[in-house]
């Protein structure tokens, strides 16, 4: 056989799959269809698969591989647009912004806008049903935010292999995802010098077919090599045919052998392991032909890099002796003579330590700390003193200034200001619960013209940056983006290239930040450099029903907590979310923490001012039947399996509806919504799903439909539940905790959601009842759910009342 991949991983691969001939593979990152393809091999040999490749190769990928789905998307947890840099060479293109601060001088990098997907989405599109022979990732730093897309208990591949070096950096990177693997079930089979191989614990028997180094008894050639000759053939002794004429075959014999000779030095693993890095320095030759001015870029890199530096402890220092009321300016003109002002004003100002090790840390790495790295350097400033503490941050710049992805940015210090973090909502298009609640409240907090400045988090960084005017001025605006095309709400560069020190500011987050998000801001409040932590909690669901969610999202959640529980104030959205909020905080005593102030301000809901759209559901149903409308993303905790259960049984009993489905799908969509969704639209039943719909498409179907349906198992507050009852449609709803709040004001039918025959029931009840429906449609119309605009200013009264502080 003929090995085509980088690091002869097919022939690992062949090991457990030689007999299998018509496989499926899941090829994320998947390159070039012929050099260092994994799935060459597999493809030759009849098997077929789902290539994932956003990068310039995609045509190519396509056009060689009919008989696979390629598609040109990119893999990331959550479906949205996002940035991709492509390098020439493009083997190093990621959507990973570390990896393209770390890119020397000389390689190109250009910046795109991909769509990215998730994976168990993608795969549930293209390969329904399909059993995944080996799933392998080669993301250039990504490979966490791929592993976090599917749920590898549901989407379970045969292998899995993960590319487990960090790009550029050479070093293993797999302690930031292995464990995602490794609590799904799978076992560790091998590293091969670049990937590393798991399979499900089922099937531990592959262990040993994976786990030894690759050698000459695998029997494989490299592309253009001749395979060697069988036993027999050596040991028969026949001579070879007489050539007809020596002379060209001594000239192909050199040919031959130079060509065998050149394959051979190409196919060792150090030569390909240092490809990328030749083609880097193939690149910086063509960019800068003499080695004289490589040199003096490298110093002109070194020279901004400790300016930058040199500027950040300079307005450290300052900060510091602010604190301690002295107003003396620093005159660093050098690193050196930054940490001599360093040493001096620690010994003097009287900073709390851990205010002091968070600034100067953030300072020297010109990104956020971690909290670890935090203790461990007030503890060192505690019990040593300044001396040894500075010379530990010399140390560290030292180690800094050698980073290929040294920081060259300033600090941006703002001081006694609220700070709102909208990263979530300026980067995604999606408007689902949290999104519009943080859209709806930092809009009005806008054009009420409070004073608040709006940063967003840059995980290329690891550090919060301000949001320049013009992206205040679209999130002020966001409806009119939103309410026709979604995709265009775009990720704007409209942040600041500075790192944001919120120096005894309000930080107020109004979304669910994910764990790195968590992390950076948990070693910011916990060392007290800001003056209050305001949070916007919508419920505690993976912390109270981790079955009921998404593996993944039940890990990340670990760090919202560990957030949470230095929170000052907590507006939550419901009276049950505050509820479940309290009954968390009553354990913090046992941590020596206090509890933060907790208030229930219930969300409001109002109907935009908006036409019916030329492409709403009333226009675009094939049929009059009355409409049942089912809002949410397909997630098992919202029971729209019920849903589709009760339709069925009630189209089965000869009862003429549509029902129709608004919403992403989530964690085991694949498995259950989706697959229920194909068989009956195979049968003909009238069920449709829009995964991603506009403003105003939305509301027009709220409108159109004869009622809806919410039976969520579990909830904060049932956002569906009020737009429903807000634009005067009856709504079929849960029984018990905020779902059931929102109910007892009129306009909703309760059941209990786990009784498929009650929600049954219920919907024959509103399809027939043209009585009971008019009933629930005067009192759903009579409501009043509050405004937006009392709703923010209750939330930031709320957070900025005067604080005692923690």
């Amino acid at each position: 056989m003929t090995s085509f991949a980088q690091n002869a991983e097919d022939v690992r691969l062949w090991r457990v799959f030689a007999s299998n001939e018509a496989g499926f593979y899941v090829d994320v990152g998947a390159g070039h269809p012929v050099s260092n393809s994994v799935t060459k091999l597999f493809y030759d040999a009849g098997w077929s698969g789902l290539n994932v490749e956003p990068g310039p190769t995609f045509a190519a990928l396509a056009e060689a591989r009919p008989r696979d789905t390629t598609v040109d998307v990119a893999i990331s947890s959550r479906s949205a647009d996002a940035r991709m840099w492509v390098t020439s060479p493009p083997e190093l293109s990621s959507l990973d912004p570390t990896v393209r601060e770390r890119l020397p001088p000389g390689v190109s990098v250009s910046e795109v806008s991909v769509r990215t997907t998730r994976l168990d989405e993608l795969v549930a599109e293209h390969a329904p049903g399909r059993r995944i022979d080996f799933l392998k990732v080669d993301v250039e730093g990504a490979e966490r935010d791929v592993l976090e897309s599917f749920d590898p208990r549901v989407l379970r591949p045969v292998v899995v292999l993960v590319e487990a070096i960090s790009p550029l950096a050479w070093r293993p990177s797999h302690d930031e995802w292995e464990l995602l693997l490794l609590r799904s079930g799978y076992l560790f089979a091998a590293f091969d010098g670049i990937n590393r191989f798991y399979v499900p614990e089922e099937r531990a028997e592959l262990v040993s077919a994976l786990a030894y180094p690759i050698s000459p008894l695998d029997r494989y050639v490299l592309p253009g090599v001749p395979a060697p000759p069988d036993a027999a053939e050596v040991s028969s002794g026949a001579p070879a045919p007489a050539p007809e004429n020596a002379d060209v075959e001594e000239l192909e014999r050199a040919l031959r052998d130079a060509t065998e000779a050149l394959t051979m030095v190409e196919s060792t693993l150090s030569w390909r392991v240092t490809r990328p890095l030749r083609a880097i320095r193939r690149a910086q030759r063509r960019a800068l032909p003499g080695s004289r001015t490589t040199k003096v870029v490298s110093e002109q890199a070194t020279e901004e890099v400790e300016a930058a530096l040199t500027t950040r402890l300079a307005q450290a220092v300052v900060l510091l002796r602010e604190r301690a009321g002295d107003r003396i300016p620093t005159g660093a003109r050098s690193v050196a003579s930054a940490f001599d002002d360093v040493r001096a004003a620690l010994e003097s100002c009287g900073v709390d330590a851990s205010v002091a090790a968070w600034l100067l840390l953030t300072a020297v790495d010109g990104s956020y700390p971690h909290e670890r790295d935090v203790e461990h350097a007030a503890q060192t400033l505690r019990t040593l003193g300044a001396e040894p503490f500075t010379r530990s941050l010399e140390r560290r710049a030292g180690e800094a200034l050698t980073a290929k992805n040294a920081s060259r940015s300033e600090l941006e210090i703002l001081t006694d200001a609220v700070v709102v973090d909208v990263t979530q909502v300026i980067s995604t298009g999606l408007h689902t619960g949290i999104q519009r609640v943080a859209r709806e409240c930092t809009s009005r907090w806008l054009r009420m013209g409070l004073p608040l400045r709006l940063c967003c988090y840059d995980a290329g960084s690891g550090a919060l940056r301000l949001l320049r005017e013009q992206e205040g001025d679209r999130l002020r605006h966001w409806r009119d983006h939103l309410m026709g095309d979604v995709s265009s709400w775009k990720r704007r560069s409209d942040a600041s290239e500075k790192i944001l020190v919120p120096w005894s500011c309000t930080l107020v987050l109004t979304e669910l930040p994910p764990p790195d998000h968590s992390a950076a801001l948990r070693a910011l409040v916990v060392s007290r450099v800001h003056r209050a932590l305001c949070l916007v909690c919508y419920d505690l669901i993976p912390f109270v029903a981790p079955e009921t969610v998404d593996p993944g999202l039940v890990t990340g959640f670990a760090e919202y907590l560990a957030l949470l529980k230095h929170a000052d104030r907590v507006s939550a959205i419901s009276a049950q979310s505050a509820e479940d909020v309290r009954a968390f905080a009553s354990t913090l005593g046992g941590q020596g923490l206090r509890s933060p102030e907790i208030a229930a301000h219930t969300l409001p809901t109002e109907v935009p001012e908006i036409d019916d759209p030329p492409d709403g559901l009333q226009t675009t149903r094939p049929t009059r039947d009355p409409l049942v409308l089912v809002v949410g993303v397909h997630a098992p905790r919202k029971n729209h399996i019920s849903v589709l259960e009760a339709a069925e049984r009630l189209w089965r009993s000869g009862r003429r509806f549509e029902l129709a489905f608004m919403g992403g799908s989530t964690w085991r969509a694949e498995g259950y919504f989706d697959a229920y969704v194909r068989r009956l639209q195979a049968e003909g039943r009238p069920v449709h799903v829009e995964r991603r719909v506009s403003e105003a498409r939305l509301w027009s179907s709220y409108r159109s439909a004869r009622f809806t349906v919410f039976p969520s198992l579990i909830e904060g507050y049932g956002l569906p539940v009020a737009e429903s009852l807000a634009s005067g449609t009856p709504v079929i709803t849960s029984d018990y905790g905020s779902m059931a709040e929102l109910a007892a004001g009129g306009g909703a039918v309760t059941i209990d959601p786990r009784d498929v025959g009650d929600i049954e029931e219920q919907m024959r009840r509103l399809l027939e009842d043209d009585g009971l429906l008019e009933r629930l449609r005067r009192e759903a119309c009579e409501r009043d759910l509050g405004s937006w605009d009392d709703y923010a200013r209750d939330v930031w009264e709320f957070f900025t009342a005067e604080t005692t502080g923690r």
